[in-house]
């Protein structure tokens, strides 16, 4: 199952690199259970990012989570895919890969 779950991100991570710029950078994985803190996170590194001189942060998300958080906050969906480690025959596991304008 971890080897799934490996194999699960470091595609997204490659589907990611691929659609970005040098000028680009990449959020990794994080996971917040209390509500509200993942915005607070966005907003401050957005904040570093763009004192770092990046013009675009990306980030990858999936089905498992609020993934309409993001284009609700400014954020652009760049691709999406259906993922073959956990989609089934009878429903699709998809993967999101969105980038927000930070300069």
């Amino acid at each position: 199952m971890l080897e799934r779950l490996n194999e699960y991100m470091e595609e997204a991570d490659r589907n990611t690199l691929a659609e970005m710029s040098d000028s680009d950078v990449k959020l990794s994985l994080f996971i917040s259970l209390k509500k509200g803190c993942g915005r607070e996170l966005l907003d401050t590194i957005t904040q570093e990012f763009r004192k770092l001189g990046f013009k675009r942060m990306f980030l990858w998300t999936d089905t498992s989570c609020d993934h309409e958080y993001y284009p609700a906050h400014g954020f652009t969906l760049a691709t999406e895919y259906r993922d073959r480690h956990y989609s089934t025959d009878e429903a699709d596991y998809m993967t999101y890969i969105y980038w927000k304008q930070i300069l």
